[in-house]
């Protein structure tokens, strides 16, 4: 038996399995036939999908705290999960970017004292032949508000950007 949070779980990293040749549409009917009690094979399939993905956050977490990778910026703490980095390829879905923001934001809390009241803006790569990237922004402990400066974020990784504005969630196309 697996209880509700696998299930989420199960059902959003098959939702965001990001393979090649398949198209979202494609994951979607991929995740709603998990939902059937009779498909047990792609349940487990998920599961272990899940199971990736969680060591995925939980590695580079590890990775970033070890290294002191998350920076200050003034206004915001900043971090980057460059292409070159382990398991950097599930981050190029906002729902993993977001679950890894939360943690490495909680870990950092955890293991400094300085700038717990600043948000966390996390960043990877989304589409490496386009050049953009997506930027997550998570509130501090204390702020209900989910505002950031979208164009601050911008001008911070290249003078001249274009972005893409998608509630919480920016895609920046860097320009040379």
């Amino acid at each position: 038996k697996t209880c509700a949070e696998d299930m989420a779980l199960c059902l959003t990293s098959l939702l965001h399995a990001k393979e090649e040749g398949c198209s979202p549409t494609d994951d979607f009917h991929t995740a709603l036939d998990a939902l059937s009690r009779t498909n047990a094979v792609l349940i487990n399939d998920g599961l272990k999908l899940a199971q990736k993905h969680q060591t995925a956050i939980m590695s580079q977490v590890k990775l970033f705290i070890d290294m002191r990778q998350p920076i200050n910026a003034g206004q915001f703490i900043y971090a980057h999960v460059d292409m070159s980095m382990p398991h950097a390829k599930y981050f190029s879905r906002s729902t993993m970017l977001t679950e890894f923001a939360r943690f490495l934001m909680n870990a950092w809390n955890l293991t400094t004292k300085r700038a717990r009241e600043l948000p966390f803006v996390v960043s990877a790569p989304y589409n490496a032949e386009e050049g953009t990237c997506l930027v997550i922004g998570i509130p501090s402990y204390g702020r209900s508000s989910t505002r950031v400066s979208w164009v601050a974020l911008s001008s911070m990784r290249s003078p001249e950007a274009t972005f893409e504005r998608n509630g919480t969630v920016l895609i920046l196309e860097l320009l040379n």
